[in-house]
């Protein structure tokens, strides 16, 4: 039989490193979307979600920039949390300047555009930045009056730990947990300074360690990170027959593969798509080129079977 792996996101990582790992038993793979390069500290993320806001307006990301500006400067006060508090309706009061509960809401008020720019389809970033700027009052008004609706509070982050810490959580609690896990000991992939010197990767160092235990430190990341680049061959591992899909709108796309390896390691690259928009179902809206994409992953992947196919059957001839 011929096996073929193929996964979306990190399944798409982990399509990828079986075939690495395991090429007598995986004999293709399709990763679309996988980030391959750990990193603790991935500053890269948010500078792909902020030119990508760019691109749909370039007034758009200039005044979540400032609007985080003004947000860093009152949390300098008890008095100015207290009104940010009541404007962003966070779920307890804010501890002004106190870290890491500084760090833990202002990325709250960033994740809401990364979530939106890692799986936007053509147009979807243009309407963000017109509902935004579209708002009323100051520049932290209109970040207010975007963010509040999406969600019923802001959590701090004493609410965060206090909630994840536990052992005995199910379903989508416990998945968030595992994954602080992973990234805690193999990955990182820690989304810093969105929008300016706003956070930095001891927000999540600290994160670690306070939710796992004290003996998740920075190290513990650093050491896990390292291990896993060496282990799986970082953005050059050594392989045959893989197949990769990016889009330049994904924020994780820098942290895959950017260029063919090889004849046989081929890299698909599309401008202005999401993460993963190659596995969407297929509509007539599609852009072009991400056709083109999809036909190109299907071919390759048949000419490898066919190619497959005909190894083993000469194998057998000559048995």
């Amino acid at each position: 039989n011929i096996v073929v792996v193929a996964g979306s996101s990190y399944a798409g990582s982990l399509a990828a490193w079986a075939r690495i790992k395991y090429p007598h038993k995986i004999d293709i793979a399709y990763s679309s979307s996988g980030p391959l390069y750990s990193k603790a500290d991935f500053p890269e993320y948010f500078a792909n979600v902020e030119e990508n806001l760019r691109l749909a307006s370039p007034t758009c990301p200039q005044l979540i920039r400032r609007a985080m500006v003004e947000a860093m400067e009152m949390l300098e006060t008890q008095e100015g949390a207290a009104i940010l508090s009541e404007l962003f309706n966070t779920c307890e009061p804010l501890q002004g300047p106190v870290e890491p509960d500084r760090s833990y809401f202002l990325t709250s008020l960033s994740s809401p555009f990364a979530d939106v720019a890692q799986t936007a389809d053509p147009g979807d970033l243009v309407n963000v930045c017109e509902r935004l700027e579209s708002n009323t009052g100051s520049d932290l008004e209109k970040l207010a009056q975007y963010i509040v609706p999406l969600q019923y509070c802001i959590w701090t982050y004493d609410l965060f730990i206090d909630y994840y810490s536990g052992t005995n959580v199910i379903g989508s609690t416990m998945r968030t947990r595992q994954w602080l896990y992973q990234t805690c000991t193999e990955f990182g992939w820690y989304q810093t300074q969105a929008f300016g010197d706003t956070f930095t990767v001891d927000l999540f160092y600290q994160l670690c360690s306070d939710v796992l235990g004290e003996q998740f430190t920075s190290s513990t990341v650093q050491t896990g990170v390292k291990r896993t680049n060496l282990f799986y061959g970082n953005i050059k591992p050594k392989v045959t027959r893989l197949i990769t899909y990016h889009g330049t709108a994904d924020p994780w796309s820098t942290v895959g593969l950017q260029n063919d390896l090889n004849d046989s390691v081929i890299t698909i690259i599309v401008n202005g798509t999401s993460h993963s928009a190659d596995l969407y179902t297929t509509r007539d809206s599609d852009p072009e080129e991400l056709k083109q994409a999809r036909t190109r992953i299907m071919n390759t992947i048949s000419t490898w079977i066919s190619e497959i196919e005909e190894i083993k059957l000469n194998a057998k001839h000559f048995k």
